[in-house]
């Protein structure tokens, strides 16, 4: 799973099953790992909340949201000129 994917999936709140789910089953170690290195970007948010049993959110900061209309033209012009991969 590429980073593009999980940030077009956040353009909602997900937690980690929900977007493992939205990503196609990726390897739940990979998706860890992608979404660690979003955080450390400054391109999604991580919110743990102290629940029986614990829940974690996570969301586009707004460096995120501005990054989502470049990938949607992206996507556009890779159909364009190369088609579905």
């Amino acid at each position: 799973m590429d980073s593009e994917a999980i940030i077009c999936a956040l353009a909602k709140t997900l937690r980690f099953n929900e977007l493992q789910t939205e990503a196609g089953g990726v390897n739940p170690t990979t998706l860890s790992d992608r979404l660690s290195d979003l955080e450390r970007l400054g391109i999604i948010t991580k919110t743990i909340y102290s629940e029986v049993p614990p829940r974690t959110e996570y969301n586009l900061t707004q460096k995120g949201k501005d990054l989502l209309p470049v990938l949607k033209h992206m996507a556009v012009w890779g159909e364009k000129y190369f088609g579905k991969c």
